[in-house]
């Protein structure tokens, strides 16, 4: 703009007659040009600055947002380190009970077996009521078949 305001002051500055006359017949053009220029450098300048600030504020929210993923990503890894440590230690625990439960299972055979054993020589085996009552009934028999014989001699 500074180059052709200059183009245009020295040529209506000097020169012939005729440089002169035609230069204000292009003068005119030349100031339409220039008003075009100065309305698209406006225009510029505006869509320059507000495209500026646009970049900013999208850089702005970039970073913020970054910053926000960055955050979410440690969590989420924290959170992963936590659970991980808690399955580590649960199945160290269920591995462990199993173990016990193995263990306890073998001493409950063990001891129920060895019960086994000191009921049959603890427990005192008599005979049957079905027994004891021919037992009975043949003594009783006995003892009648003396007294009849002792009666009666």
């Amino acid at each position: 703009m500074k180059v052709l305001k200059g183009y245009y002051k020295n040529k209506a500055g000097g020169g012939s007659e005729v440089d002169k006359k035609e230069f204000k017949q292009r003068n005119g053009m030349g100031t339409g040009i220039i008003g075009i220029l100065e309305i698209a450098v406006e225009d510029f300048k505006e869509l320059y600055t507000s495209t500026k600030e646009a970049e900013e504020a999208d850089a702005k929210d970039f970073n913020e947002s970054q910053s926000e993923g960055a955050i979410r990503v440690a969590v989420f890894k924290k959170d992963l380190e936590y659970k991980t440590r808690t399955k580590v230690k649960l199945e160290f625990d269920g591995t462990t009970m199993a173990n016990d439960l193995r263990s306890y299972e073998k001493e409950l055979t063990a001891i129920s077996t060895y019960m086994d054993k000191l009921k049959a020589s603890c427990t005192i085996k008599g005979p049957s009521y079905a027994e004891k009552k021919a037992k009975r009934d043949a003594e009783l028999k006995s003892l009648k078949e003396a007294l009849t014989f002792l009666t009666s001699s």
